[in-house]
C-alpha cells in the first residue's frame, strides 16, 4: 500500500499534458507524412530510426 501511495503521490506532483500533447504531435506527424506522400521502404526506415534515435535520447536523460 506504501508503494501505491508513494507512487500516486508522485503522479500528482507531475503534469503530464506537454508530453501527452509531444506524443500527440509525434503522432500526428507521422500519419500525415505517410497519407500525404504514402510509404515506401526508405520512409519507413528514416522515421523508424529518428524514432529509435529518440528514444535512445530520452533513456539517457
Amino acid at each position: 500500500m506504501e508503494r501505491i501511495a508513494s507512487l500516486a503521490h508522485k503522479a500528482g506532483q507531475t503534469d503530464s499534458a506537454p508530453l501527452r500533447r509531444a506524443m500527440h504531435n509525434l503522432r500526428m506527424a507521422i500519419q500525415g507524412r505517410l497519407e500525404k506522400e504514402g510509404a515506401d521502404a526508405q520512409t519507413m526506415f528514416d522515421v523508424a530510426s529518428l524514432i529509435d534515435e529518440a528514444a535512445t535520447k530520452i533513456e539517457r536523460l
